[in-house]
């Protein structure tokens, strides 16, 4: 039998090695990534709802609201049921509310909204202060991505829909779900409430909301003139570049109107941010997410966030993005239960809307 090796050419050895060189170099660079990504991952701080505490039923509360100033008596309702009716538009004037018994609510049956196609995580943002482990959720907004159509919708709950909350809590606001226990009770009550099926979440208070706008370098949006003079900072009516700071001003704005527009502003600053990183080069994006990591709390793995990333780079240039409310004006009532005024949701219109018309489903 003949020796393999001398009936091998010199030219075969060659590129023998220079392939086994080759594949110890695309090693050590994968090796040396992997590491890289490793350590830019493990900067963010991750939810651990093992640990934190949680606020258990007999320790509940609710944010009561003083009688609006109005001639007229409110009118009082039994039947509670999920009638709807639009809200007013503007907060200068009284709310036209029904009392409503707490008791005689009678709450409807949700199916769940089957969304194996998309991607949900829900955005919370919150006004913690220093020493607080979680507070009520000022801001949810659902960011839910198709990977297959490169569709993302920014469905934003408001924080005054009157739920259930499971666990043993009394009907609610939705946003004492997430102080009463973090995000697991959050996806739990927007499931039974709403049909919403939540992967994963990612909280962001105040300050860091102001940092990580700050390091992308401002975000441009359109301002009206009553706008503008609360944001402050030279900000003027038309297309207007917001620092941090003001960008959260905005987004918090609600006395010159009403929650829903507040989310809607809320929902621009967020579609503004995706465009600025869509126009950024993978460098400055790498060095983004080093510097603006730390700023966020979330509850994914390092895979879920490593997936997520490759996905929606890889779509990057075709992202379709659509805002979206709920509740939307055909949906709820307003209404004042346990002296909380509060939205009384249609819960079977709300899944309605979710299911063929705010979720990116491919149609």
């Amino acid at each position: 039998m003949s020796d393999p090796e001398a009936t091998t050419s010199p030219r075969r050895r060659a590129a023998v090695v220079a392939a086994a060189v080759a594949a110890a170099a695309l090693l050590a660079i994968a090796v040396g990534v992997a590491l890289s990504v490793r350590n830019t991952l493990d900067k963010i701080p991750r939810v651990d709802d093992a640990v934190l505490s949680t606020i258990p039923p007999s320790q509940e509360s609710f944010a009561t609201d003083p009688p609006p100033a109005s001639t007229a008596p409110p009118a009082s309702d039994a039947s509670g049921g999920t009638a709807s009716a639009a809200a007013p538009e503007e907060t200068t004037t009284a709310y036209p509310y029904t009392v409503i018994d707490p008791d005689s609510i009678r709450w409807e049956d949700v199916e769940a909204i089957e969304s194996a196609d998309l991607v949900n995580v829900m955005l919370v943002g919150q006004d913690r202060r220093a020493g607080e482990e979680r507070t009520r959720s000022d801001t949810m907004i659902l960011f839910s991505l198709n990977p297959r159509t490169g569709e993302i919708a920014l469905i934003s709950f408001l924080r005054d829909l009157y739920v259930r909350i499971p666990g043993g809590y009394a009907d609610n606001r939705l946003n004492n779900a997430y102080w009463y226990g973090g995000f697991p009770l959050l996806y739990e009550t927007l499931n039974v409430n709403f049909g919403v099926s939540v992967d994963r979440g990612i909280e962001v208070d105040f300050d860091g909301f102001t940092a990580l706008i700050d390091l992308i370098g401002g975000v441009d949006v359109t301002l009206t003139a009553a706008e503008a003079s609360v944001v402050g900072g030279g900000a003027a009516e038309g297309v207007c570049h917001l620092n941090g700071r003001q960008a959260l001003a905005f987004s918090r704005i609600r006395k010159l109107d009403n929650d829903f527009n507040r989310t809607g502003r809320q929902r621009a600053v967020l579609e503004a941010v995706f465009q600025k990183l869509r126009e950024a080069d993978l460098a400055t994006l790498l060095k983004l997410l080093d510097a603006a990591l730390p700023m966020i709390t979330t509850d994914m793995t390092d895979s879920e966030l490593m997936s997520l990333a490759v996905k929606l780079a890889s779509l990057s240039g075709e992202l379709q993005i659509r805002g979206h409310l709920i509740p939307a004006s055909d949906s709820y009532r307003f209404a004042r239960i346990r002296e909380m005024e509060v939205l009384l949701p249609d819960a079977a219109r709300i899944q309605r809307h979710l299911q063929e018309d705010y979720l990116p489903f491919d149609r």
